[in-house]
């Protein structure tokens, strides 16, 4: 692992490098961007794309003003003659479970 993450940041990674694995992680965050669409690497079936988070305004009604939010995006590019687009969708759901509320990665998830 170390030598590929070394390799990721000389931005030396082969195709070789990809040929076991099925999922990939990507990211813009460590270069300032937000949001990106990633392209999935064969013979790999999904990628996802992690961008910076950062701060917006948002709303809160029942205060009836704004406040400071963080927010990060992340998107998911999936071979669909794989998987099924609601197991991805799924997939989603619970990273965005897991971003906003961090400590549900200490429980046991079996």
């Amino acid at each position: 692992m170390k030598v590929l993450i070394d390799k990721s940041a000389k931005s030396a990674l082969t195709a070789s490098d990809f040929a076991d694995s099925t999922f990939s992680v990507s990211s813009v965050g460590n270069i300032g961007g937000r949001y990106f669409v990633p392209t999935i690497l064969r013979p790999q079936v999904a990628i996802i794309a992690i961008g910076k988070a950062h701060t917006y305004a948002k709303y809160f009604e029942d205060k009836d003003a704004f406040f400071p939010a963080e927010a990060i995006n992340f998107s998911i590019s999936a071979d669909h003659r794989i998987l099924d687009g609601a197991t991805v969708a799924k997939f989603a759901t619970r990273m965005k479970q897991l971003i906003e509320n961090p400590n549900l990665m200490l429980l046991n998830m079996h």
